[in-house]
């Protein structure tokens, strides 16, 4: 084989070897297989990074304009409490609805928050009617009604709505639960 043979020949295996670089091919002669793979990734992973930050920023409350209004409005309503008592009422033991499944119970300790010092006289004189007014209620509540979303805050408001009946004019601003125990 004459030197212009040789030469000629390398340079058709170069060209060769550049064209098959220039489409993605290895040296091999196997094309890059994962190639494709590898750009989807590159693709969805920064993607689907930002959209997950972005739900955990949004559900967390950070970006929420509103929750920080919520809370100043809630401190510029916030009633005068120096005027304001609390009652303690005895412990109260409660067998709740079963419905036939094995017996539930709730022991919880109350107060209630009066608004003037001189109604605490008049809710020691009706503690009998308001206890009796916390044992007819809880003993209708069943034990999904404290699992439930929001179950202890209705509780407590159909609470203070049905003493407020009870005692009235005096009006009960609030029912405050010291201890609870559901069994």
């Amino acid at each position: 084989m004459s030197d212009e043979d040789r030469d000629d020949l390398l340079n058709v295996a170069a060209n060769e070897l550049r064209r098959e670089d220039d489409d993605g091919d290895n040296f091999d002669g196997h094309g890059d297989r994962g190639g494709g793979k590898k750009k989807i990734l590159l693709i969805l992973l920064p993607i689907l990074l930002l959209g997950g930050g972005g739900a955990g920023v949004y559900f967390s409350g950070i970006l929420n304009p509103k929750a920080e209004k919520t809370v100043q409005a809630a401190a510029v309503v916030e009633p005068n409490r120096e005027n304001s008592f609390y009652y303690d009422l005895p412990d109260i033991m409660v067998n709740l609805n079963s419905m036939g499944s094995k017996p539930s119970f709730i022991k919880l300790r109350a107060s209630l928050e009066g608004a003037a010092e001189t109604d605490k006289l008049i809710l020691r004189n009706m503690s009998p009617r308001i206890i009796d007014k916390f044992y007819v209620y809880i003993r209708e509540l069943r034990l999904d009604d404290f699992r439930a979303n929001g179950g202890l805050d209705r509780l407590r408001e159909e609470l203070r709505a049905e003493i407020n009946k009870v005692i009235s004019p005096v009006e009960v601003k609030k029912v405050v639960f010291r201890n609870m125990l559901v069994q």
